[in-house]
């Protein structure tokens, strides 16, 4: 099912709804369109990354929306050269968190959100 256009706020990066590309120079590393897939059996309320080499957390790249299971959005991550590497953290409805603690964004194209990832703090 398409998904409407979701804001968010990642220094830069864009959602891209379900279809597009990225161009990079060649030669430089730049991140992918990155698919995020919600396999678990809960609802995602928020998707938070966080830019290697950089203090602060950005916003939820979901903003007022909700992934349920089975659904899946696209997000451009391209910050320019170089700029690859992710920590994620995932809220589900549960209130438990998934967390990827390196998601390199220049080689993968795809983030599928499972319970396997279930933070044990």
């Amino acid at each position: 099912m398409p998904r409407a256009v979701v804001r968010f706020a990642v220094a830069g990066a864009a959602l891209i709804g379900l279809s597009g590309g990225v161009s990079a120079a060649e030669g430089e590393p730049y991140a992918n369109v990155v698919e995020f897939i919600n396999d678990t059996p809960y609802a995602v309320l928020f998707i938070y990354p966080h830019m290697d080499d950089v203090t602060d957390w950005e916003d939820d790249l979901l903003g007022n929306e909700v992934l349920e299971p089975g659904q899946r959005f696209k997000v451009n991550m391209d910050l320019g050269p170089r700029n690859c590497i992710y920590e994620i953290t995932v809220q589900l409805a549960t209130e438990q968190r998934l967390h990827y603690a390196r998601f390199d964004a220049c080689k993968e194209t795809a983030l599928h959100m499972t319970m396997d990832r279930l933070e044990t703090r």
